[in-house]
């Protein structure tokens, strides 16, 4: 009788029966150790993937624009462009998640492998923690030299952005150092079983989110709320006011990495339970940069007819904003030509802001 079984399958098999997982499996669950048998595979490469795709494309644009055609590289470029490299970063972590097993039950995988993703899933985070911060730093000094020009003083503008810069350095700096340095040794952050001490990071992992997201909005809402209080026609501000809410997405991937942080909590099947949260993280940052750059697309290709047009100036050309009590004679002025001029409008957007060195408005229409 001919043996239709292969001679290793066997082996293979008691092989796979003696394996352990990384967690029991529930009572009646067959583990499938097939790391290439894994449901959130495809989701997780294609949401990688899409998340890459944008910001490959608009940051060498922006960087483009500002060093051939504007030719003023600046300290915000440097902070975006770093940002960027940390982003790509996560990105690899992501694939390599993939390979270790991420998206597969802790059940379903070997104890080395939970435990390599383990450590990348901590390499990650200290990795997230500088894309972050120089995305958002990059907005602040944005906002200074639109909302805090050198011909005009507004002292306390000046101290709230440069309060939150330096908050913001603190805090995603001590995060970083808190994530990387949680355990003594730093192995035991992936391999509990060997001798040492950790701190319970989960204990200030929640009160951290809901700080994070509370600063992206207070960032988001700052400019909004300054933006009110110039003398412009309403239709106007409403339009300006539009621009700068583009960083509504990057705070809306704020939050949702807050929830499933929440969420993952109590959850040791962290392979399983962590995608979500990896993804939010990688989609934060790829937002942000993503913003950050579209403003300047159109420059990139001299859009200048557009019936709304908007030229990129440096900060040292502009007078600054026009505020409602401002005494410094930075006047709104009417050109008969063309309507309406609102002259040396801030624009910012999540994670870069530009000067809009006019903003001229056909009165017969709404540009926005």
């Amino acid at each position: 009788m001919l043996d239709l079984v292969p001679t290793d399958f066997a082996t293979n098999h008691h092989v796979r029966q003696d394996l352990q997982g990384a967690l029991p499996a529930p009572e009646g669950v067959e583990p499938d150790f097939d790391l290439s048998h894994n449901p959130l595979r495809v989701t997780y490469i294609t949401s990688l993937v899409l998340m890459l795709v944008f910001p490959a494309i608009t940051v060498p644009m922006r960087m483009y624009t500002k060093l051939f055609i504007m030719k003023a590289f600046k300290i915000a470029d440097i902070l975006c462009l770093i940002a960027f490299l940390n982003f790509v970063a996560l990105i690899a972590f992501g694939f390599v998640f993939v390979e270790n097993g991420m998206g597969k039950h802790a059940w379903e995988i070997t104890p080395q492998s939970f435990a390599k993703v383990a450590e990348l899933l901590n390499i990650q985070q200290a990795v997230y923690m500088p894309a972050i911060l120089f995305t958002k730093v990059t907005v602040l000094l944005q906002l200074l030299d639109i909302f805090v020009p050198r011909q005009t003083s507004s002292a306390s503008r000046w101290y709230s952005l440069w309060t939150l810069i330096g908050l913001n350095t603190v805090f995603f700096t001590t995060l970083m150092f808190l994530e990387i340095f949680q355990c003594r040794p730093r192995e035991k952050i992936w391999n509990p079983m060997i001798p040492g001490t950790c701190i319970n990071i989960n204990q200030t992992f929640v009160a951290t989110g809901v700080i994070n997201v509370i600063d992206d909005w207070v960032i988001l809402i700052l400019p909004l709320v300054w933006t009110w209080k110039l003398r412009l026609r309403t239709k106007q501000k409403i339009g300006v006011s539009l621009i700068f809410a583009t960083g509504f997405f990057a705070c809306v991937t704020s939050v949702m990495r807050l929830v499933e942080s929440i969420r993952s909590l109590d959850n040791h099947d962290i392979t399983v339970s962590l995608v979500p949260v990896s993804l939010w993280a990688v989609a934060e940052v790829s937002s942000g940069l993503v913003v950050c750059c579209l403003p300047l697309i159109p420059r990139l290709f001299g859009r200048r007819n557009a019936r709304t047009r908007l030229e990129v100036s440096e900060p040292s050309e502009y007078a600054g904003l026009n505020s409602k009590g401002d005494s410094q004679s930075h006047n709104v002025g009417y050109d008969p030509s063309l309507h309406s001029n609102a002259s040396q409008i801030g624009r910012q957007v999540q994670g870069e802001s530009i000067i809009m060195k006019s903003v001229r408005v056909d009165q017969t229409s709404d540009p926005f």
